[in-house]
């Protein structure tokens, strides 16, 4: 779920993302956009406002429930099932990012250029809890420098809430 809060910086606008196993806030990078949506795919769907059709950037957020004690399991997953959606793909690990309360995401680029030309990268965060996946994915084969400073800022701009979220509906 997400809810619209006040952010830490008075510039920057920040949302709430929280669960049954997690609550954070990430601050939306400048010129994106939340996306209303009919499914539960992702906890968070950006757009980039002067949006590229052809291009179509998007930035995402999901959130998994751990199931497994190491991230390189998990990374692992996510490659073989990319690679079996595009045979000749390529993944390559990034540098890490640091989130501002000091998670260190590790960082891959996967590319594909036959079956669908996209691009994607990904950052994977582990926490107590759960695995945060954010992803920046451009239909193209390059990823412009404002989009990777978009994802970026809000890689880095996670913040674990110490808050413990009640559901009063039920």
């Amino acid at each position: 779920s997400l809810a619209g809060c006040a952010a830490s910086n008075p510039r920057a606008r920040s949302v709430f993302l929280y669960g049954p196993h997690h609550s954070f806030f990430v601050d939306l990078p400048r010129d994106w956009d939340p996306v209303p949506q009919q499914n539960t795919t992702y906890n968070l769907l950006l757009r980039y406002r002067h949006e590229d059709f052809k291009r179509n950037p998007s930035i995402y957020v999901r959130v998994f429930t751990r199931q497994l004690t190491d991230i390189s399991q998990f990374i692992d997953n996510e490659r073989a099932g990319f690679l079996e959606q595009c045979p000749d793909g390529r993944v390559q690990s990034l540098y890490p990012i640091d989130t501002q309360d000091q998670h260190r995401c590790t960082v891959f680029e996967y590319i594909c250029t036959s079956t669908f030309a996209q691009r994607d990268m990904v950052a994977y965060l582990l926490d107590s809890a759960t695995i945060v996946l954010f992803a920046l994915s451009v239909a193209d084969q390059e990823i412009l420098p404002g989009e990777k400073s978009a994802f970026t800022q809000i890689v880095r701009s996670y913040a674990l809430s110490r808050l413990t979220v009640i559901d009063a509906t039920r």
